[in-house]
């Protein structure tokens, strides 16, 4: 079913990805597994692509695809007791739009499976997610449970990101990446232990951004005026410039070009520029690239646009070690020469 969500910022770990959480209570009879796949806004238009020609699938192809999909879900979703494989049965599933950045929509896949389980004794539990395992993303699992006790377990009881709507700031540089568990159980009530994870609340100037951010997908989805039109340039150039001054865009390739050339301020303008257009040319080709295609994974986009960067990169660093060499022996033999000037006036002389 599709559920309309309120509004939401843009996706925190990036609008290529795809996050899942898998939630496990185990009971002495058996196992419940909540599942979750929060898709990102350009994996969801693609998806919603897939769907609907237009894009606008209806409320019925939503609720087909959210079945068929916890059904694909739980093929890939693998479970055993003591070596012995599980079988799983779809208890519920749901599909939700959750608007993202700009007014685009978020999707939020949630599959309820169960097995049939003996956990009446001492047992092995091993769970494995192998769902959509070649998108990048937050991988979480926890365990619980009610009438059987976990010993050590390695993941906590509940959610750190409250099942995919709240990811720890603090956690978004180096996402969890759980996609398997191994759990030893034994019957009797669980004590589980809980990662304790402070959230902070981010830099300021991170902060700023993201509140200008808000600021302009307001202005995007309110009336277009032209005062309202010229705002969100104004806003879209502030953001643009804060955008280019986070880690990244080239900025010490720019300084150590500047410096080998000591440049003027003319010579920054012209940098600058190129880095800019070719900066923004080559998102405007990316963006246009997926939303032309419904099957294109924009990481394995970025994968292959970080190769060839860093082919450049390293092509402009040895060039610049070269033109420094080339200087240097240039000084030198100026040098020399102008060493060998007087010993050649004396020996005329």
């Amino acid at each position: 079913m599709l559920i309309p969500i309120g509004s939401a910022q843009a996706h925190p770990l990036g609008n290529f990805t795809v996050n899942h959480y898998n939630g496990l209570e185990l009971h002495p009879d058996r196992l419940d597994v909540l599942s979750i796949v929060d898709s990102a806004e350009i994996p969801t238009a693609q998806e919603l692509q897939s769907l609907a020609p237009d894009g606008t699938p209806t409320a019925q192809q939503l609720e087909d695809a959210a079945q068929v999909q916890c059904a694909e879900l739980a093929g890939a979703v693998t479970a055993t007791v003591d070596g012995r494989p599980l079988d799983w049965t779809i208890r519920g599933t749901s599909l939700e739009s959750i608007p993202g950045a700009a007014g685009l929509p978020t999707l939020r896949l949630a599959c309820e499976l169960s097995a049939t389980a003996d956990f009446g004794e001492p047992r092995t539990l091993s769970f494995v997610d192998s769902y959509r395992d070649d998108r990048v993303g937050w991988h979480e699992i926890t365990a619980d449970g009610s009438g059987v006790r976990l010993l050590d377990s390695p993941v906590g009881t509940t959610s750190t990101s409250d099942e995919l709507r709240n990811y720890p700031t603090d956690l978004l540089s180096s996402p969890l990446d759980d996609r398997s568990v191994q759990l030893s159980t034994e019957p009797g009530r669980n004590t589980g232990t809980d990662p304790s994870l402070a959230q902070s609340s981010g830099d300021p100037f991170s902060s700023f951004i993201a509140s200008m951010d808000r600021v302009l997908e307001d202005l995007i989805g309110g009336e277009l005026t032209v005062l309202v039109g010229t705002l969100a340039v104004l806003l879209a150039v502030l953001l643009g410039c804060g955008h280019a001054l986070l880690p990244g865009h080239g900025k010490t390739m720019i300084a150590a070009y500047l410096a080998a050339r000591r440049g003027r301020g003319r010579d920054a303008v012209i940098v600058g520029a190129t880095v800019t257009a070719t900066h923004t040319a080559g998102v405007l080709l990316l963006g246009l690239a997926i939303s032309i295609s419904s099957t294109l994974a924009g990481e394995e986009v970025l994968r292959w646009l970080g190769i060839i960067s860093g082919l450049l990169v390293a092509g402009i660093g040895a060039y610049l070690l070269w033109t420094a060499l080339r200087a240097r022996r240039e000084i030198r033999r100026h040098a020399s020469e102008r060493l060998d000037q007087p010993a050649t006036a004396l020996v005329g002389a």
